[in-house]
């Protein structure tokens, strides 16, 4: 079974959920868009209970991460006041060059790491480094808050993003009309925003929605994930792909059609596997075989992968692992 499948079966692991509004979105702005199911924690996974270190943890890579390291690191720095971070969020591509100048121990990421990322660690210190999934969240649609349309399939956003159509839609998208809104839509332009080079969020789209194709020359590229959202919020031809969590006031998630049926990026729907576009999110740690990490690294992801972690990946709106994968991710670390 290919580890991805086997993390799926792991991850996804209930669909009982509560009634509650996620905190984790800039002030002023609307709540994320899996809303209305925050998932319980895994009861097995441990609290934190390590003792109090102190020493720099740096962390470089994806910005779609970037409140969720925060998170932790107020929360753990509020039990280690001695610690010290260096969190620099400007994409997940700059997370494995971080990791081979030597720049940073860990880096966060919004998708794995390419071959030829990965063969570049190698070339550099001779090991692999140690992948450690640290949540589960999704991609959703966006389009302005006043925009008609009622769903998408995923060819249709391939054929409004890309210019390849690899997933076989019979013609290009360039006006609202041809999608079906009426009134004032049918003459409309489609303006579709998205993410630079260096973000892992644009990554997993091309693959997965685009099928490794190539983005239209339209489509306008921003470099903080925010920002691409909140251009679709007063860009009312606009519409964006971003993390659930980076809901803003202005915007809705279209549902995307899976077998037939409409599906919105919900916490059940992601916890049931309907919703298409789910993801894992990840911290890479250069850590040498043999050798402990630095304590104050090693205690800080042991406080990720832990029960206090778990709850600040649910208040970002993402959705916490389960404890036989924290379990695996300890185990990677000593």
């Amino acid at each position: 079974m290919r580890p991805d499948r086997a993390l799926s079966l792991s991850i996804f692991f209930t669909a009982v959920a509560l009634a509650l509004s996620l905190a984790c979105h800039r002030p002023g702005t609307a709540a994320p868009v899996a809303q209305a199911a925050l998932p319980l924690l895994d009861p097995m996974l441990p609290p934190y209970s390590g003792h109090p270190v102190s020493g720099e943890i740096a962390s470089i890579g994806s910005d779609s991460m970037d409140p969720l390291i925060q998170l932790w690191a107020d929360d753990f720095k509020g039990q280690n006041p001695a610690a010290t971070f260096r969190i620099v969020s400007k994409g997940s591509a700059t997370a494995p060059k971080a990791l081979v100048a030597g720049e940073s121990l860990m880096g966060q990421m919004s998708r794995p790491m390419s071959e030829g990322e990965l063969s570049s660690f190698r070339a550099k210190f001779g090991y692999a480094p140690t992948q450690l999934v640290v949540a589960a969240d999704a991609l959703a649609i966006y389009v302005n808050a006043g925009n008609p349309l009622p769903r998408l399939q995923l060819d249709e956003v391939d054929a409004i993003f890309g210019k390849d159509r690899k997933a076989g839609y019979a013609k290009d998208i360039r006006s609202w009309g041809d999608l079906g809104p009426e009134g004032g839509w049918q003459l409309r332009a489609v303006q579709p925003y998205g993410r630079d080079e260096n973000s892992g969020t644009r990554a997993f789209f091309k693959e997965h929605v685009l099928l490794k194709g190539e983005f239209r020359p339209q489509v306008k590229a921003l470099a903080d994930q925010f920002a691409t959202v909140e251009a679709v919020a007063s860009d009312p031809a606009g519409i964006a792909y971003g993390p659930i969590q980076h809901k803003v006031q202005g915007v809705r998630a279209v549902p995307l059609v899976e077998k037939g049926q409409p599906v919105f990026p919900t916490t059940a729907d992601i916890l049931s596997g309907r919703y298409p576009l789910k993801r894992f999110l990840y911290i890479y740690v250069n850590k040498a075989p043999g050798k402990p990490l630095p304590e104050a690294v090693h205690a800080f992801l042991a406080y990720a992968l832990s029960r206090n972690g778990q709850a600040s990946v649910a208040t970002f709106g993402a959705i916490p692992i389960r404890a036989d994968v924290a379990r695996g991710d300890l185990a990677k670390l000593d």
